[in-house]
């Protein structure tokens, strides 16, 4: 549906596995997880699975030799988002992942509450102004070559052609090369706390 030189941009017809992938690859403040975190599919399972099954119309992969090497996708409503995962998504996972240890203070746990945590609302974002929500990630070797941007502009397309007002994300607060980039796009930072930023984007 859009293409670069070499790296065809493509509404998400890839199977879960290959976008769990780059989740995972990219999972743990933009490096890969996969040391860190030894199930392959539990940072997928919150970060990526719920957006691409339960809304797969805004969902865009970038695929170099057959291969997915970045995504970005959203959800036009975080607080329906919210519902639908919490009654079609996230129970029969919390059965298979329990809830860690208080003082387990490990990556995984870490990602093991945020499964068990769900997907909750911000409650300091304007979600009238920004009631859609997003990912994105690129393994580096689909990075510095303007595929983040050519996929937002997809994004975007979509999001507005359902009538979407805005969008947010949050990004990780170590994570520089993301926050320069969201704001080289256009983002505008809605809040900052330890761990993360939050971006917004006004796409009327």
């Amino acid at each position: 549906e859009c293409e670069t030189k070499w790296f065809p941009i493509l509404r998400a017809r890839y199977p879960l596995p290959a976008l769990y992938r780059v989740c995972r690859v990219t999972g743990w403040n933009g490096c890969d997880a996969s040391d860190v975190v030894s199930d392959p599919e539990l940072i997928g399972h919150s970060y990526i699975g719920p957006y691409a099954v339960l809304e797969p119309q805004h969902c865009f992969v970038v695929v170099h030799q057959t291969q997915v090497v970045g995504y970005v996708t959203a959800v036009c409503d975080c607080v329906a988002f919210h519902r639908e995962c919490e009654t079609k998504w996230f129970p029969i996972l919390r059965a298979r992942y329990p809830l860690p240890a208080s003082d387990d203070t490990s990556v995984t746990a870490t990602f093991l509450r945020t499964l068990h945590t769900g997907h909750l609302p911000s409650p300091t974002v304007d979600l009238i102004a920004y009631p859609a929500n997003l990912h994105i990630d690129l393994l580096p070797e689909a990075q510095g070559q303007g595929l983040g941007r050519r996929l937002l502009q997809q994004l975007f397309s979509s999001l507005r052609f359902a009538g979407v007002a805005g969008v947010h994300l949050y990004a990780g607060a170590s994570n520089v090369g993301a926050i320069r980039f969201y704001q080289r796009i256009g983002f505008q930072r809605l809040e900052e706390s330890e761990h993360a930023v939050g971006f917004g984007y006004d796409l009327r």
